[in-house]
């Protein structure tokens, strides 16, 4: 654990006196408990309330090991909330073996913890108004941004290292306009969940992303579509439940594709991907206004279903133009469909990559 360098705790304080809050965060941090004010366990509104105020300098101060005559953090890490986060939440290049919890607080400015490497993160609840930095964040444990958190703005995973869990279940991720959630080339050793009501306005990108257990997209709004291109997912990958942008409204296979201008990101990007298992259900796909499946491999699939409705998942993957086809997503379903002992299947679908090259020539 690294220590702050000699910064003394008055130095923290600066003369201004500690909030409610914060005094109960120095008395229960050296017993490894929540910090939280009796009647205020939700999330802050907004800054009015002085009593729910915590700097951000007194959480840095704490994960880094606190000072001799000031305040020592117990092992169990940093736990507040209900607060709201006064100031920049800079832990950029911070190393700590602590977790630090916030859950159910207010980030008025976009915290940063590029390059920092802690034991945990733990956001459940919390609001980050200007969304969130976590470039290159190496945690020992797991990254949970879950159970209603809420972030406008980008939340920046790119190259991010989590040994065990990242988990956005029923949280909500704003892109105000831009991406939602970038994990460009992270690496997660255990599962990823975008579960649960997880609602994404804006790119979802996992672009060379590389899971060593599942990725779980199920009861999941994703309203500008998700990239998968080059990601690695060593387990399986499931896909259930999905809703796209509502301009779009239902698909169920076989049907024509949505007649709506398309938008910039409503597609599932699946080039070059790989998983173990593929667990879906066909209509979920038609959350997407398109889908690009070339090179993508699976292992096998969990329940493949019926010809009508695999050959209409892969036709909603094919570009519109003839000459474009791509024949190697029939030829990965039908050796899968073979190895599973579904013969009429691989037939069928074989067929129809024989009428798409036809249609290309």
């Amino acid at each position: 654990m690294v220590t702050t360098g000699g910064l003394k705790i008055d130095e923290v304080k600066g003369g201004v006196p500690w909030s409610a809050l914060e005094q109960d965060l120095l008395a229960e941090c050296r017993l490894g408990r929540m910090a939280l004010l009796a009647d205020k366990d939700d999330c802050p509104a907004n800054t009015q309330g002085p009593a729910r105020r915590v700097r951000s300098a007194l959480i840095r101060y704490l994960l880094e090991g606190g000072c001799a005559d000031g305040v020592r953090p117990n092992p169990r890490g940093v736990k507040l909330l209900g607060g709201w986060i006064d100031g920049e939440l800079d832990l950029q290049g911070c190393r700590t073996e602590l977790d630090l919890a916030l859950h159910h607080c207010l980030f008025p400015q976009r915290p940063s913890f590029c390059d920092a490497e802690l034991g945990g993160l733990y956001l459940s609840g919390s609001r980050a108004e200007t969304g969130l930095d976590l470039q290159r964040l190496q945690v020992e444990t797991n990254v949970h941004l879950r159970n209603g958190f809420h972030a406008i703005g980008l939340v920046d995973l790119a190259g991010a290292r989590i040994t065990g869990q990242l988990s956005c279940a029923d949280g909500r991720f704003d892109g105000a306009g831009g991406w939602a959630l970038n994990a460009d080339a992270a690496t997660v050793g255990a599962d990823v969940f975008l579960s649960d009501a997880f609602h994404a306005t804006g790119l979802v990108n996992f672009i060379r992303a590389r899971i060593e257990g599942n990725l779980r997209i199920e009861q999941a709004t994703l309203a500008d579509g998700i990239d998968l291109e080059a990601a690695r997912v060593t387990e399986g990958l499931f896909l259930t439940g999905l809703r796209g942008a509502e301009i779009f409204g239902p698909w169920q296979p076989g049907a024509q594709r949505p007649d709506a201008p398309e938008r910039a990101g409503g597609v599932a990007n699946l080039t070059d991907a790989s998983c173990g298992v593929l667990r879906d259900d066909p209509a979920a796909w038609g959350a997407f206004t398109a889908l690009k499946l070339g090179n993508f491999h699976y292992d096998r699939i969990a329940d493949l279903g019926t010809a009508a409705d695999r050959l209409a998942w892969l036709d909603h993957g094919s570009p519109d133009d003839p000459a474009r086809f791509d024949p190697q997503p029939y030829t990965q379903l039908a050796a899968t469909a073979d190895k599973l002992g579904h013969r009429r299947v691989a037939a069928r679908v074989r067929e129809r990559r024989e009428d798409g090259l036809r249609r290309a020539d």
